[in-house]
C-alpha cells in the first residue's frame, strides 16, 4: 500500500518496529527513495509512555519486557552509518518531532 501511495505522489510512512536487518522484507519499495527514521526516546520515557497508554484493553505492564528488548534491538539495529535518522523524542511532543524531522531533512 505504501508503494501505491508513493507512486501517486504521496509521502507514505510505514509505522513498524524494524531494524536494518529487516529492510530486505520491503522489496516492494525497491527503486523508491526511502528515508529511514527511528524515534528513540530514553528507555525510561518509553516505559513511562507504555504505562500511560489508554488504547489497549489490557494492562500494558505486560509489555514492559517487550519494550526493554525492542529498545536494545532498535538502538543496535538502526545506525546512522546505515542511513537511519535517529531522533531522541524524550522531550518532544508530536509537533516538535515533526519539526525536528523536517529540520534534519532540510525541509524547515
Amino acid at each position: 500500500m505504501a508503494a501505491d501511495y508513493s507512486d501517486h505522489g504521496f509521502a507514505a510512512v510505514i509505522d513498524d518496529v524494524v531494524g536494518e536487518e529487516d529492510m530486505p522484507q520491503f522489496t516492494h519499495l525497491a527503486g523508491r527513495a526511502l528515508t529511514k527514521v527511528v524515534l528513540v526516546p530514553s528507555l525510561d520515557v518509553a516505559l513511562a509512555r507504555n504505562r500511560g497508554r489508554t488504547n489497549k484493553a489490557f494492562d500494558t505492564g505486560v509489555l514492559e519486557p517487550v519494550v526493554r528488548r525492542l529498545y536494545r534491538s532498535i538502538a543496535n539495529g538502526c545506525r546512522a552509518t546505515e542511513g537511519w535518522i535517529a531522533v531522541d523524542t524524550s522531550d518532544l511532543d508530536v509537533e516538535a518531532t515533526v519539526r525536528e524531522l523536517f529540520r534534519r531533512l532540510g525541509r524547515d
